[in-house]
């Protein structure tokens, strides 16, 4: 019996019962259902300065702080949130405002985060959107 190397075997496929047609990627894991699991996506992110900035400049709009889209799930939302506190943290981040962006950044999540909060936001929001008004903190 020979043994062979790891690097004779990379290029095999040590696959059991015959190789499944070219072209067609296998599912990946499934739930007990049947139901196909996908990763959460990655968002793209900036230096941190540039991400502070852009959260200043979305605070109105709760959907574009997280980059997420109303339909997101809320494992989503967290990891999205996860992801971009992880880069503006006032710990980590030396700009003047990350502190404000970090705060907007939680109340984004908190409101998003919870089915009850985030359905009185997006009714909220479609009023907004139809009279022309500015979303208003302070209330």
């Amino acid at each position: 019996m020979t043994v062979k190397s790891t690097t004779q075997m990379a290029g095999t496929d040590v696959g059991v019962g015959p190789p499944g047609p070219t072209g067609v990627s296998s599912p990946g894991p499934t739930t007990s259902d049947g139901c196909e699991i996908t990763a959460p996506s990655q968002i793209m992110l900036l230096s941190p300065r540039e991400e502070v900035r852009r959260i200043l400049r979305a605070q109105q709009n709760y959907y574009e702080v997280l980059q997420v889209t109303k339909d997101a799930s809320t494992a989503e939302i967290r990891t999205n949130y996860n992801q971009l506190a992880r880069v503006i943290h006032p710990a980590k981040c030396s700009h003047r405002h990350a502190k404000l962006a970090f705060t907007i950044l939680a109340s984004a999540n908190t409101t998003l985060g919870n089915h009850v909060t985030k359905r009185f936001y997006d009714t909220y929001l479609e009023y907004a959107c139809r009279n022309g008004a500015a979303w208003d903190s302070s209330q």
